[in-house]
C-alpha cells in the first residue's frame, strides 16, 4: 500500500495529513529515493575521490590536508550513512512500513548528521579564513599541524555548540518562529566563506571597512532600539546574542585581520590552485545552501517542498567535491590520468581473457593476408 492511499499519521510520518498540505505522490516520492540512491554512489565517490587528491598530493602541506579531509570526510560519511537511512525512511513512507526502520536509529543518525554537518560548516569557515590570511599576510609565519588540528577541533566545538544551544532555546519556546536564527546562522555559514575568499583578492581596500562598519552599525541598532515591551527586549537581546555569536563574529573576525594586513605592493593578487578551488566549493556550497536556509525562515510548507528543499540541499554533497577537484588543475589531470590508466588495465584484462585474443580469425581477410606474407 501507498502511504499516499492512506494519509493516517502511521503512514506519513512527515505530518502530511495536516488540512491544505498536498500530499507527496508515488512518483514523486519514488523520484526523491532515486535521488537519495545517487547521492549514496556519486557523493561517496565523489568525495573519496576529492580526499584521495588531498592526502596523496605532494605539494600540499600537511596542516592544509588536515584542514582539507575535514571538509569531504564529513561530507563522505552523510553521503554513505545518513543518506542510506533517509532512503530507508522513504521507502517506509511509500510502503506505509512503520517497522522498516526504527525512531531509535533515526534519531541517532540525526544526532551525527548535525555534528558532522557542522563540522563541515566550521572546516569550511576556517579554511576561508586561512586562505585570506595566507593573501592578506603572505609573509607571515605558516601555520602549523598542531595548531592547525587545535583551531580546527575548537572550530568545531564552537559551531556545534552554538547549534546546540539555538535548538534547545527554539524548543523551549525562548525564541521566536518568526525569527529562527538556527537558518539565519546557516544562512551565514554558507555565505561567509565565499564573501571572506572574494574580499581577499579584491583590489580595493575600502570595502572591508566599509563591511565592517555597517555590520557594527546594525549591532548597535539592534542593542539600543527601543522596546516595544519590556518582554520584547529581554528577547531582542537573546536574539543579539544568538546572532552576533553564531554569524557576525566570525565575520567581523575575518575583516579585523582584512584591514590589519594590506598586500605590500602590487595590490591584485593570483588566485593559486588550492584558493580557485576553494571558491568553486564555497559557490557550490552556498549555490544550495542559501535557498533550503531561506526555505526554512518560511514557517509553514507543504511537505512535497519540504522533500524538494532538503534534496536541493543535499546535491552541495556531490557537487562540492566535483567542484573542487575539476577546478583545481592538478587534481583534475591526475584523476583524468587515472581513470585512462583504469580504462587501459581493463581494456587489456578484458582483452587477454578473451579466448580469440591471440588467434586469428579466418573471416578476416587483413589479418589473414599478413598471416600468409609471413610464411615462407
Amino acid at each position: 500500500m501507498n502511504a499516499t492511499d492512506d494519509p493516517t499519521p502511521e503512514c506519513n510520518p512527515l505530518n502530511s495529513s495536516e488540512p491544505n498540505y498536498w500530499h507527496p505522490s508515488k512518483a514523486f516520492m519514488w523520484a526523491a529515493i532515486v535521488h537519495c540512491c545517487c547521492v549514496i554512489v556519486i557523493g561517496t565517490l565523489c568525495n573519496a575521490v576529492a580526499l584521495w587528491c588531498v592526502a596523496t598530493c605532494a605539494v600540499t602541506r600537511r596542516p592544509v590536508k588536515v584542514l582539507l579531509l575535514a571538509i569531504f570526510m564529513p561530507a563522505m560519511l552523510i553521503c554513505l550513512v545518513v543518506y542510506s537511512t533517509i532512503a530507508e525512511g522513504l521507502v517506509a513512507l511509500l510502503t506505509c512500513d512503520s517497522n522498516r526502520i526504527s525512531r531509535t536509529v533515526i534519531i541517532i543518525v540525526w544526532t551525527v548528521y548535525l555534528i558532522l554537518e557542522q563540522i563541515e560548516r566550521a572546516s569550511m569557515a576556517f579554511v576561508a579564513v586561512i586562505r585570506a590570511v595566507s593573501v592578506w599576510a603572505p609573509h607571515r609565519q605558516k601555520l602549523g599541524l598542531r595548531p592547525a588540528v587545535m583551531a580546527m577541533t575548537l572550530t568545531s566545538l564552537y559551531f556545534i555548540i552554538i547549534h546546540v544551544g539555538m535548538m534547545v532555546k527554539l524548543m523551549e519556546g525562548k525564541l521566536g518562529h518568526s525569527w529562527n536564527l538556527s537558518y539565519v546562522f546557516s544562512i551565514f555559514n554558507t555565505a561567509m566563506p565565499m564573501v571572506i575568499t572574494v574580499l581577499s583578492f579584491l583590489n580595493t581596500t575600502a570595502i572591508s571597512p566599509l563591511v565592517l562598519s555597517v555590520m557594527i552599525v546594525i549591532i548597535q541598532y539592534s542593542v539600543f532600539a527601543a522596546p516595544a515591551a519590556g518582554q520584547e527586549h529581554t528577547m531582542d537581546n537573546q536574539r543579539l546574542w544568538y546572532f552576533t555569536a553564531t554569524g557576525c563574529l566570525p565575520t567581523i573576525f575575518a575583516l579585523a585581520i582584512r584591514s590589519l594586513y594590506q598586500p605590500q605592493g602590487q595590490e591584485a593578487t593570483t588566485m593559486d590552485q588550492t584558493t580557485r578551488a576553494m571558491l568553486a566549493l564555497f559557490i557550490s556550497n552556498m549555490v544550495f545552501g542559501l535557498p533550503y536556509s531561506i526555505f526554512r525562515l518560511m514557517g509553514q510548507y507543504p511537505v512535497h517542498m519540504y522533500i524538494a528543499v532538503h534534496f536541493w540541499f543535499g546535491n552541495h554533497f556531490v557537487v562540492d567535491s566535483l567542484a573542487f577537484v575539476w577546478f583545481n588543475t592538478c587534481y583534475r589531470r591526475r584523476v583524468i590520468l587515472w581513470m585512462k590508466g583504469m580504462t587501459q588495465t581493463l581494456a587489456s584484462l578484458v582483452t587477454s581473457l578473451s579466448p580469440q585474443g591471440n588467434s586469428v580469425s579466418p573471416r578476416d581477410p587483413i589479418q589473414l593476408s599478413e598471416h600468409r606474407q609471413e610464411t615462407p
